[in-house]
């Protein structure tokens, strides 16, 4: 069983299970955490091509629904097992941000890519994490860029997978906790 240790948040994540089993996947896409309004108040669904897309989750996750996007929103307080549960059922999980620091959050991402979720997100802030994750996680910097990767990973089951494997392979190379711990403890 290989242990991941995400650094920004010094936790391990797939204490849970050793390997992602084949469990029926009968959620499509899959949401969760806080939706309601925040300090995010401006929608900005009409995106200039070099402005990233800063709206509420609450309106991108509506303006998919009008656009005919099926997604399971999970909210705030889903934790635990009940959490491991739906992501480990899910096709996809799709990250989008809260605050408008756009830290991209990897905690989440680790989770959901140690359970099984491809994970499409809205890029993050750092140029660097996002430079080094960018053929690892979808990212979707508008809502037209969100939803043709929705539709297109929901769909093409095989380009699905293969995209999710080589995340968890690049998570496992990166932070498997052996390897963190390895870093540290060999001196230098």
């Amino acid at each position: 069983m290989s242990c991941l240790l995400n650094i920004t948040c010094a936790m391990p994540i797939s204490r849970l299970i050793p390997e992602v089993g084949n469990e029926e996947k009968d959620i499509s896409i899959l949401h969760y955490g806080a939706v309601d309004a925040n300090n995010r108040q401006e929608e900005v669904l009409s995106q200039a091509e070099d402005v990233p897309s800063i709206v509420l989750r609450h309106n991108v996750l509506s303006e998919l629904k009008k656009r005919g996007i099926s997604i399971h929103v999970a909210g705030y307080n889903v934790w635990g097992a009940n959490l491991t549960l739906l992501i480990r059922r899910s096709k996809i999980v799709l990250n989008l941000h809260y605050y408008d620091a756009r830290t991209l959050e990897t905690c989440r991402i680790m989770e959901s890519l140690s359970l099984g979720a491809l994970v499409i997100s809205e890029p993050g802030a750092d140029e660097a994490l996002r430079r080094d994750w960018e053929d690892k996680i979808v990212f979707a910097e508008s809502i037209d860029a969100i939803e043709e990767a929705l539709k297109k990973y929901s769909t093409d089951e095989q380009e699905r997978q293969d995209r999710q494997r080589a995340s968890w392979k690049h998570a496992q190379q990166h932070y498997a906790l052996q390897k963190y711990l390895g870093d540290i403890l060999t001196p230098g």
